[in-house]
């Protein structure tokens, strides 16, 4: 767990040097969304760093699954195998646990009610996650066994604030169902400029604040990283795992899931959510409005190299 004092800022490539293992998060670190895609000095940097044997691997909260995601960087110019090693999504791990009836919790009519339709921009992720399996879903809530939590929107429009689902989300408390989120992102990022908008997280977070049962992959929840460290520990040895590091742009996910998982952590500072809070509150206030646990060990200005 990273310490109380000041956290200063280093350059990339000295966080990064000697590294055997380098987990990043994609969205406000390397990527910057469908309509901006890569951002600025990526690329190389994903090159100068395997210049180095250093296997990178991207963690992503994303809900799609694995390949959809690789298809997507490589028409970007990012590809497997060339510039990263892995790529893990808590989609992918959501999918597996469906597949192989591994929710933690009962589901004896194996149907799910979607909560969230079809999002204008993004499409229905959730047709990936239970297609070719046992789950189906029903649009009768009194016959599922729980809440998949789509992507949020009202009306085809992405919101800023959590108040618009409010009312709807404490009455599907009163149903007693678990709620499945594959995302435990609270905001993302999205238009130009862009804007923080309400996504899964939040939804969760609500649900759980009206007094229902969430069930979380991804990011910081433990199921993801121990994928990652036993393929690491697999594919490298303990050692590289106990010298490995996560590169993110959100306390509460990237930094938080790194902290608890026993690895070092990098916050990049000016491309994803946590640059406003950075720029409004100062540095050494926004370190200190931080729990311990989402705290971090090392502050990167951006994944660049050049930068």
């Amino acid at each position: 767990m990273p310490s109380t004092e000041m956290v200063e800022f280093l350059s990339l490539e000295s966080v990064v040097s000697n590294r055997p293992l380098i987990l990043v998060d994609a969205f406000g670190v390397f990527w910057g969304g469908e309509a901006v895609g890569l951002l600025p000095g990526a690329l190389a940097t994903f090159q100068k760093i395997k210049e180095q044997n250093t296997t990178i691997i991207i963690v992503s909260n994303s809900t799609r699954l694995a390949d959809r995601e690789v298809s997507k960087y490589s028409k970007a110019g990012l590809h497997l195998g060339e510039h990263y090693d892995l790529f893990v999504s808590s989609g992918q791990i959501t999918r597996d646990a469906i597949v192989s009836c591994r929710l933690p919790f009962s589901t004896p009519r194996y149907k799910y009610w979607l909560y969230g339709d079809c999002h204008p921009q993004h499409g229905s992720p959730s047709q990936e996650l239970f297609e070719n399996n046992l789950f189906s879903v029903t649009s009768s809530i009194e016959d599922a066994d729980f809440i998949y939590c789509g992507i949020p929107h009202k009306n085809g429009c992405d919101q800023e604030s959590v108040d618009p689902f409010q009312e709807e989300i404490e009455a599907l408390v009163k149903t007693g169902l678990v709620m499945l989120i594959a995302n435990p992102d609270k905001t993302a990022l999205e238009g130009r400029p862009s804007r923080p908008v309400v996504r899964q997280g939040s939804i969760g977070a609500l649900y759980q604040e009206a007094g229902g049962k969430v069930c979380y992959f991804g990011k910081p929840y433990p199921l993801i990283f121990e994928y990652i460290q036993k393929w690491a520990v697999k594919h490298l040895g303990l050692e590289a795992w106990k010298d490995a590091m996560i590169i993110g742009d959100n306390c509460e996910t990237d930094i938080c899931g790194g902290n608890r998982a026993g690895i070092d952590t990098a916050l990049i500072t000016d491309t994803g959510l946590a640059t406003e809070p950075i720029l409004t509150l100062g540095i050494e206030r926004f370190l200190a409005s931080l729990p311990m646990e989402n705290r971090p060990k090392f502050l990167v200005s951006s994944f660049s190299i050049l930068g």
